[in-house]
């Protein structure tokens, strides 16, 4: 019963930071929310977590418009968590301002957000 009432939980703040698994063309797609402050960051985590136990990590952060220290360190510990279980992490697109916090960070090589539109 417990882990029946964590996992709504988890859903309900997944739903309300906006933080989604998208399929698209048979895969899947984790959405990142406009909001990666660390108010959110649970909620994201929790859908990370969840394509991860799938075995996939694309990511679109193209709608990222705020993010501080805590969504850095949540995308930081899921592409490392993908890399140690050889899972190739995709970013399907990452908006300037994650690629600013990244660099003004100096971990936009960590993410590998050079090369990403």
């Amino acid at each position: 019963m417990g882990e029946r009432k964590s996992r709504r939980k988890s859903r309900r703040r997944a739903e309300r930071t906006g933080a989604q698994p998208v399929k698209a063309a048979g895969a899947s797609i984790m959405a990142l929310p406009a909001s990666m402050l660390i108010r959110d960051v649970a909620a994201v985590a929790d859908v990370l977590r969840a394509s991860l136990a799938a075995g996939v990590l694309a990511v679109d952060a193209s709608a990222v418009a705020a993010i501080d220290t805590a969504g850095i360190q949540l995308l930081l510990a899921a592409e490392r968590s993908a890399r140690e279980r050889g899972i190739p992490a995709r970013w399907l697109g990452a908006s300037e301002t994650l690629k600013a916090a990244a660099s003004a960070l100096g971990v936009a090589d960590a993410l590998s957000l050079e090369a990403v539109a």
